[in-house]
């Protein structure tokens, strides 16, 4: 049987492997730009030279971060966010939409739950490199202990740098097994998330995040624990936000659909909501897509190559 070192090394190693040939850009991370590519029949190798979020956007505005992006394609999961782009970037940019890549995933894969199926995956409010989660993991210990045995076992879902932040030992000292799904440049992301939904019977956190929707997507009913959790962001995003009249209005509005009880499935409203996020019913065209994409990354490489003539006529 291995030892606790062994088994903290293991949790930590899945999370600093990444695969050789993605290169660190938004697109590519937790298995996006791979499942772009298959289901455009683009080779692993191909480069995306475009600009796209890694989860589902819940801020009612485009940050102007953002809308600076250095790639000329866009590629969003809602008419609704094209919109607000279309209304910021006025033409600088090229802008197209096409299903979230995870409902790709699910498409290609012929993804089903398994029909026996047990216990809970809790998602434990991630923090980044930036921002920090203030919880109390002992009411959080109180309301897991308290569910009914259909919940149980509990596993909890550490995101990869609250692991490399050693945020797995707190619950594995008290007593909970805990899993997380690798690095945010691992391929194997996407896979290793729907392979724990595929056995898992609920769904529960102490926030709502992309994994709310990635659950509620798949029919796992969704409920949120009743324990105070803050996310602190650093005082500049926060001066920014409130410039900009930026707020997570989505996260209001599915925590209102997905109510304060413990659910047992869940509701039409929240499935209908989840589903237009997620962009199940946007159609694209694929020979519209790669023709995107290639405009996009001919717009890169000629800016690049345009900067180097410079940078060698100054020589």
């Amino acid at each position: 049987m291995p030892s606790d070192e062994e088994l903290n090394l293991n949790i930590k190693q899945l999370c600093e492997v990444k695969s050789n040939f993605i290169a660190a850009r938004t697109i590519e991370r937790y298995s996006f730009g791979s499942e772009i590519r298959k289901a455009l029949k683009l080779p692993k190798f191909f480069p995306l030279y475009i600009y796209a979020y890694h989860g589902v956007y819940l801020w009612n505005k485009p940050h102007v971060r953002e809308l600076k992006t250095k790639y000329y394609g866009v590629l969003l999961f809602t008419e609704e966010l094209k919109e607000k782009w279309e209304k910021e970037v006025r033409g600088s940019k090229m802008i197209r939409v096409m299903p979230h890549p995870y409902i790709l995933y699910l498409k290609r894969t012929q993804f089903k739950l398994n029909r026996k199926r047990h216990g809970s995956l809790f998602f434990f409010s991630h923090s980044t490199w930036d921002t920090e989660v203030e919880t109390n993991y002992d009411a959080i210990k109180t309301e897991l202990d308290s569910l009914e045995s259909q919940f149980k076992p509990v596993r909890i879902v550490l995101h990869f740098i609250d692991v490399l932040k050693d945020k797995h030992i707190i619950f594995e000292q008290l007593g909970y097994e805990t899993i997380c799904f690798g690095n945010m440049y691992n391929e194997a992301f996407v896979d290793n998330l729907y392979n724990a939904f595929k056995t898992t019977k609920f769904v529960l956190s102490n926030t709502i995040g992309s994994h709310t929707f990635y659950a509620i997507n798949i029919g796992l009913p969704f409920s949120l624990l009743n324990v105070e959790t803050n996310v602190i962001f650093p005082e500049h995003h926060n001066v920014y936000n409130r410039y900009a009249q930026r707020d997570l209005r989505k996260i209001k509005k599915i925590g209102q659909l997905i109510g304060d009880e413990i659910n047992y499935e869940n509701s039409t409203e929240a499935v209908v909501f989840v589903n237009k996020e997620l962009g199940v019913e946007s159609a694209y065209s694929k020979r519209g897509i790669l023709y995107f994409i290639a405009k996009s990354n001919m717009n890169y490489i000629a800016k690049k190559l345009l900067m180097k003539l410079k940078s060698f006529c100054y020589i």
